[in-house]
């Protein structure tokens, strides 16, 4: 009986020290693959018309300026546009927090790639905050 107990709490044992190792495995390549990158909107807006966005800037924290293009409310979110020279538009989400520019004044933006929508015309950044 004493052995099936102590095969019983080895058992366990193993499986918590092999979860424990994949967990700080993967945490280790999280971080190692976190960066942040400064892009301009048009680099952002061809990366999505190119279907390369989120293999280029998923795991990245992302800072675009620009122009503010527009102003508007989708949903009860406030959106920008950003002007872009490109055929492709960067929208922004702004988070709850983030004050709301005025159109034509140029903004500098941080937002989670993972977090961007693609949309038909464009790349809509979601939780959008200033710098």
């Amino acid at each position: 009986m004493n052995k099936k107990i102590l095969l019983s709490v080895c058992v366990v044992v193993a499986v918590l020290i092999l979860c424990a190792g994949f967990y700080l495995l993967g945490n280790m390549r999280a971080v190692q693959k976190m960066s942040i990158v400064t892009v301009s909107p048009a680099q952002l807006a061809d990366a999505m018309k190119g279907d390369y966005f989120y293999s280029n800037y998923r795991e990245n924290t992302i800072i675009v300026s620009g122009q503010v293009g527009s102003i508007s409310n989708v949903n009860g979110v406030r959106q920008i546009t950003i002007k872009s020279p490109s055929s492709y538009q960067v929208y922004c989400d702004l988070a709850a927090t983030a004050p709301t520019p005025a159109k034509g004044t140029v903004v500098t933006l941080i937002t989670e790639g993972a977090s961007a929508i693609r949309q038909p015309g464009g790349v809509e950044l979601v939780g959008c905050t200033g710098v």
